[in-house]
């Protein structure tokens, strides 16, 4: 997989730590806890897929509702979504289980509705592929896959569909993202400790404590068949999206490893 076709994220510095880009066609995890910046993660590679690649993307919300979404990467970054949905660039699934009756909220109206309320699998999947489809998109993100947990009672039925939305995306040849919570305090990946055995790659976002405050960081944990960067790179949320800085080292154990340790931090420009 290392000459294989590479996608470019549209996150500034990720793509030096992994070989040129994401390998095509494939589906990575990216983890982290509440606040880490997913949610950015994967909004910035839909918009700068869509701006600067010529890529078009969809976007498929579990929980958050789209009308916030779209404001709140317009207030913060100047994406605008609701002017690439016009232009048949992106598309919304939404499937927020706290979805209002009242869905439109200035959102355009190619925002598809879909009630996860009586989960099935191959619904959920067809209105996938119908967007997919749609506008030819080839970069999928799927905020959060935590949500699909709660149907389920056991992990191996989580993990099932979890790998099996997987491969419905690589069959489309898409380059997808599927986001997970990471429980504070748990070694796992995501809150079901399967999510990380689904996909190609793995990416966690970090909030660890320095000193009296907090520092976000980036590991690229897995990368099948792909030579990446090992270790803590510290990265920011710019008024442009996430930039992550490759020239610094985070010290220290994940959390992930020393859940119950404590963790020394420091930055160091002097290794990589």
């Amino acid at each position: 997989m290392e000459n294989a076709p590479r996608v470019k994220t549209g996150i500034p510095g990720l793509d030096e730590l992994i070989g040129g880009g994401l390998t095509g066609s494939s589906s990575f995890l990216v983890a982290g806890e509440p606040g880490a910046g997913k949610t950015i993660f994967g909004c910035q590679f839909l918009y700068y897929g869509i701006t600067t690649y010529r890529e078009n993307g969809v976007l498929v919300t579990l929980e958050e509702l789209p009308h916030n979404i779209a404001r709140n990467m317009k207030t913060s970054f100047g994406w605008d979504f609701n002017k690439l949905i016009l232009e048949d660039k992106l598309r919304i699934v939404d499937a927020s289980i706290a979805r209002p009756n009242d869905i439109s909220r200035n959102i355009p109206m190619k925002v598809k509705p879909f009630t996860l309320s009586c989960f099935l699998a191959e619904e959920f999947y067809a209105e996938i592929e119908d967007a997919v489809k749609e506008i030819n998109a080839t970069r999928v993100v799927i905020d959060p896959i935590t949500v699909l947990g709660m149907h389920f009672k056991e992990p191996f039925d989580v993990r099932k569909e979890v790998f099996g939305l997987s491969r419905v995306l690589d069959k489309l040849g898409c380059t997808s993202l599927l986001s997970s919570e990471i429980v504070r305090g748990s070694q796992a990946f995501g809150r079901f400790g399967v999510e990380e055995f689904t996909t190609d790659g793995v990416i966690i976002l970090y909030l660890l404590e320095q000193s009296t405050e907090r520092i976000r960081a980036i590991e690229i944990r897995k990368m099948r068949g792909v030579s990446h960067t090992l270790g803590l790179r510290p990265f920011e949320i710019s008024p442009g999206g996430i930039v992550v800085h490759t020239r610094e080292r985070v010290l220290g154990r994940t959390p992930l490893a020393a859940a119950k340790a404590t963790t020394a931090i420091g930055f160091d420009e002097n290794r990589f």
